[in-house]
Order: structure tokens, then sequence, then C-alpha cells
């Protein structure tokens, strides 16, 4: 996103106003595909749902505005220190209503963990982040089913972040001619998230201590487990710009 335009989007979120003309025209360009990362406050969905599109500019949110509220901080402590803050529960509700609506498309992890002996140090000088790639299908398999469609957590995770990197033909779906990237899941089974099953450097998260009815069976990437020995792998994609 051009540096004015970004400082743009920042002063009227913080004034709760449409955005300028210019700014609107902008992105509403057929060569111009933006990304608006992290609402994280009713604010900033408001400010962007009213003034774009969202099937021009795609939203994204993470699991922990969607799970937690500044209320959980007593309870959660520095793991949940993080950039942008947790917010209010009027903020949680306006995302999870913006889910409900199709107005954000992606949730994603902004993943950013740090050791657990950083995240022990006095509040000040606690780095922000936390670790969400572990649990970010299990948290939104959930969330997706107390809002009463399991099928949206594929679309979040996996259809709509493949049409904003372009891979629309090749992932994100389960047809012919796709990659095999599988994920086993089981309905019937539940997970607890524990510091002594994450694999992230910083074992204590800002979800630890949430059960979620799902466990995760297997992982294949195209067509091989990852869980019994198949090699990760993968490649650094940012969004498209494409002639709409």
């Amino acid at each position: 996103m051009p540096r004015t335009c970004e400082l743009l989007l920042r002063e009227n979120v913080a004034a709760k106003a449409p955005l300028p003309e210019p700014v609107t025209e902008m992105v509403q360009s057929p060569w111009l595909s933006l990304f608006a990362k992290n609402a994280c406050t009713l604010a900033t969905l408001s400010t962007v749902s009213h003034s774009i599109p969202h099937d021009i500019w795609p939203l994204e949110t993470c699991p922990q505005f969607l799970l937690l509220t500044a209320d959980d901080f007593d309870r959660i402590g520095p793991a949940m220190k993080m950039l942008p803050p947790i917010r209010t529960s009027a903020d949680r509700e306006a995302l999870i209503g913006g889910l409900r609506r199709g107005t954000i498309s992606i949730v994603s992890t902004d993943h950013a963990p740090h050791s657990d002996e950083e995240k022990s140090l006095p509040f000040e000088d606690v780095p922000a982040g936390s670790p969400g790639v572990q649990t970010l299908y299990l948290s939104c398999l959930q969330i997706a089913k107390d809002l009463g469609d399991v099928w949206l957590a594929p679309r979040w995770v996996s259809e709509a972040p493949a049409r904003l990197v372009g891979l629309e033909e090749s992932k994100g779906a389960l047809a012919p001619g796709f990659d095999a990237d599988i994920v086993i899941v089981d309905p019937n089974a539940k997970t607890r998230v524990r510091a002594d099953h994450m694999r992230s450097q910083q074992r204590h998260g800002a979800l630890e201590g949430m059960t979620f009815d799902f466990a995760i069976r297997d992982v294949y990437l195209r067509g091989e487990s990852v869980a019994h020995g198949a090699k990760a792998r993968g490649r650094m994609v940012r969004p498209v710009m494409v002639a709409r």
C-alpha cells in the first residue's frame, strides 16, 4: 500500500471517518489489488467496509481478535501483548459480525512468537506477538461452528487466501487438478491448547487453555503426509496486482 494511503487510512480510522474520495478512487482502480491486514476494531471495520467494497479490498482478521477481549488480560498476562492490541467485547462482536456477513473474508495468524523468557519480562519490556500457526485451523473451525456453518473455516483460511495471492487455480479447494493439500479433522474429538503440545519457540500463547471441538489427525502437502515424515516446503507469496 502506498505510504500516503496507509497514513490516511490510519488517520481516518482514528477519527471514525470515511476515507477521502481520492483514496477511495485509488483503491477502486481496476489495476490495483489491496489487502487490509489485521482488522481488529469496530472503527477499522466500519471505516473500510463503508468506503470500499470488500470484493475490491479484502479484509483480514486473526483468531485472537475473535476469541479474546481486553478483559482476558488479567487471566492470560503478557502472552496476550501484541500489536494491534486486543480490544473490547464490542470490537470482537463487530468482527464476528463482519465474518458472518462476508465483509471479512480471511482469518490468518499474525504469527509472531518470542521465547517464553522474553514474554516473562516486565510488561513494558515484553515484545509484542504470539504464536498462531498451530492453532489457526482449530480456532477457525470452532468460530465457524459457533456461527452455525463449519464450512466457513476452509473459506477463511484456504480459499480466500489462495485467491488473494493468485493461486486460486491450484490451491484453496479440493478439486481435480488442484494440489492435494489436505487437513484431516476429527469432528468428534476435542483439543485443549497446552504449552507442552506447542511446537513454537513460545509455548505459552494467547489461546492457551482454550478447548476446541475438533482434533487434527493428519496434514497432507501435495498428497504426502507431513505428520508422518514428508518434508514441509513452500515459498513466500504476496498479494497479486491484477486487472479486474
